[in-house]
């Protein structure tokens, strides 16, 4: 070590120098005065100074004010005459790390130097460390803010209003289609697809746009309405129109949606008795409250929603030709995610960064294991049920990569799986006072590992969880 010795007596200096030196092996330098130490401390920082407590001019708390405004991170070790105790306690409660009485014991300095020097390289180390540390957590920070801003960047070109990607070709001819739509409010647009595939994100890009509009977006879905209780639901009606009306009367969704946009979803489902007067409301663009007289101007973009074939509806006369014209005059087919295989990792990286943003937890990835299974999975629930997948696997999984083990689920002979749940029921009986839901676990547990020869890994996959919430479960 480099030690700096501080002292007014010539023959003491002379003799502590020399054992430093020469018996301990340290670099020894040495000044006769507080003052002549500041001038040397600014161009060598020795990692120990030994300094004489009280000295004519500066004295040793001075010395010690002054490094503390240097940050000197070395070790101070004061030297004091025995009998002086609470110029001691003084030095110690001011900083100085040790604090020995003249005369020195050089036993005693030479095991307390040993001991700094374990110290000193130890806490420099932990100072090297904490600072690559956080060196690296700040250039990983500047990385993650730059990344989040390109991917900000990517949305908004990418995304419309309702937070929907866009991954595939066929997706970013829809998403052109319908920002030119959002110019347009007369045209009537029909979006059909299968049930999960994302129609009404859909009809929330043509009415949002990328202007973030403040106009109203109504959604009806004509499958969830009674066909006797359909027609106040869209067109209102007036104060005692019908037995158990409201008192009051009450506008229905065509009015609500004035001046903005009314989404019919599910369309094939609409009521025959209903179909024509739909399409002269269409057609006209005015209504009638039921029980009224008044006439009701409209100023609505009409979209509607079917994951029905409705050229087949009109073949069957289930549904009118004249209001499947009507409303087809824009038709918008979106393609199941088994067509457009190539969305299904960047939505399902999506949905994970959702997802950890809305939790406020830590963003986890898929491995390349678990993104080879969720391509070649058919998802016949779509984009809906690719974001259900997601947020179970987020919920279970205990590490930031999610291995294919968390989409077992998925995999025909898994036990979660429905079609094979069935088969594999499980029954429990429940006693009357109390259940040891513990000792229930323990045993479920217990049971799995003797069905997979004790293999932690296959009953992890058995039972759905990870690996480590097994092991967790088995030492509690």
């Amino acid at each position: 070590m480099n030690v700096l010795l501080i002292d007014s007596d010539p023959l003491f200096v002379e003799g502590v120098r020399n054992f430093l030196s020469s018996q301990l092996g340290h670099t020894c330098r040495f000044c006769n005065d507080i003052g002549a130490a500041m001038l040397s401390l600014k161009e060598h920082v020795p990692d120990v100074i030994i300094s004489e407590m009280m000295m004519p001019g500066l004295d040793s708390f001075d010395l010690i004010d002054f490094l503390k405004e240097q940050n000197y991170d070395g070790r101070i070790i004061i030297l004091s005459v025995e009998e002086d105790t609470e110029a001691r306690i003084k030095a110690l409660e001011y900083g100085a790390d040790e604090v020995l009485a003249k005369p020195l014991a050089l036993e005693l300095l030479a095991i307390i130097l040993h001991k700094m020097s374990v110290s000193l390289q130890a806490s420099r180390e932990l100072e090297i460390l904490r600072k690559d540390f956080e060196g690296s957590l700040e250039r990983r920070l500047v990385s993650i803010k730059k990344e989040l801003a390109e991917l900000q960047q990517e949305y908004r070109e990418e995304l419309g209003i309702s937070g929907m990607g866009v991954y595939s070709e066929s997706m970013r001819q829809i998403t052109r289609l319908c920002l030119r739509l959002h110019q347009d409010r007369d045209l009537p647009v029909l979006i059909s697809g299968e049930t999960g595939t994302g129609k009404e994100l859909i009809a929330r890009l043509i009415h949002f746009g990328e202007d973030n509009i403040k106009l109203p977006f109504i959604s009806l879905n004509c499958s969830a309405i009674p066909a006797t209780l359909f027609e106040s639901e869209l067109f209102g009606y007036e104060r005692g129109a019908f037995t158990g009306s409201n008192r009051e009367g009450k506008i229905g969704k065509l009015e609500m949606a004035n001046g903005g946009t009314l989404l019919l979803d599910e369309i094939g489902d609409l009521p025959l008795d209903m179909q024509p007067k739909l399409l002269r409301v269409i057609q006209e663009r005015e209504m009638y409250r039921v029980g009224g007289t008044k006439r009701i101007p409209l100023d609505i973009r009409f979209l509607f929603a079917t994951h029905h074939d409705l050229h087949r509806s009109v073949r069957e006369n289930r549904f009118r030709s004249d209001l499947f014209y009507r409303i087809s005059t824009v038709y918008i087919k979106i393609p199941a995610l088994r067509e457009r295989k190539e969305e299904i990792i960047p939505l399902a990286q999506l949905f994970l960064k959702q997802i950890s943003a809305k939790k406020h937890q830590a963003l986890k990835f898929l491995t390349n294991e678990t993104s080879r299974l969720l391509r070649e999975y058919s998802w016949p629930g779509n984009i809906r049920e690719l974001q259900g997948a997601m947020e179970r696997a987020y919920l279970i999984s205990d590490d930031t990569e999610i291995s294919p083990e968390y989409f077992s689920f998925l995999l025909p002979n898994s036990p979660l799986n429905y079609d094979s749940l069935v088969k594999r029921q499980l029954f429990l009986e429940f006693p009357v006072q109390e259940f040891d839901l513990r000792s229930a676990t323990a045993s479920i547990i217990r049971k799995a590992l003797s069905l997979h020869n004790n293999n932690k890994s296959k009953t992890a996959r058995y039972l759905g969880i990870s690996l480590n919430r097994l092991k967790r479960y088995l030492q509690s």
